[in-house]
């Protein structure tokens, strides 16, 4: 990741160039938890509306089974029903906070970017630039090898 100080501002020290790097990797990551918390919602709120669907058409003089901490409880249509639908209501609540959360953690996260200019550099490029940097390390080293083998032996041969 680059970032660069931004415009009228002096230099970021290491310490603050840490924090900065700290605070939008934890961004990230709390984005990505929850995206996988949003997603868990939504497919258990598609199962609840259709069990909610099921359970307005079936008669409702008959009984059906809950479960509550992995024990069964029998209920009636209109009991289970309520459940269902107070259910729904809850989780669409948690969806909806979920949602304002994540929502403002890249808001956050976009304006680190724009303040820092931040730019994620992808695995290829960090390798390749790695590669370069290995590379002219690996020539200057040579050349100096080979100047020092150029001295040594004029050195050699004038004295003798």
């Amino acid at each position: 990741m680059t970032i660069q100080t931004p415009e009228g501002h002096p230099a970021l020290t290491q310490n603050q160039i840490a924090t900065v790097t700290k605070r939008y990797q934890k961004l990230g990551d709390d984005i990505n938890a929850f995206n996988s918390r949003l997603i868990e919602i939504n497919e258990r709120l598609y199962e609840e509306r259709y069990l909610e669907h099921v359970v307005r058409s079936e008669n409702q003089t008959e009984m059906c089974y809950r479960e509550y901490s992995g024990v069964l409880i029998q209920k009636t249509i209109p009991e289970a029903r309520i459940e269902i639908v107070a259910g729904i209501k809850e989780m669409e609540k948690e969806f909806k906070d979920l949602t304002t959360r994540r929502d403002a953690a890249m808001r956050e996260l976009d304006q680190l970017k724009e303040r820092y200019r931040l730019q994620q550099t992808p695995v290829n490029e960090i390798i390749r630039q790695r590669a370069a940097e290995q590379s002219a390390k690996m020539i200057e080293m040579r050349e100096q090898q080979a100047q020092t083998n150029a001295f040594n032996k004029n050195g050699a041969s004038n004295t003798h």
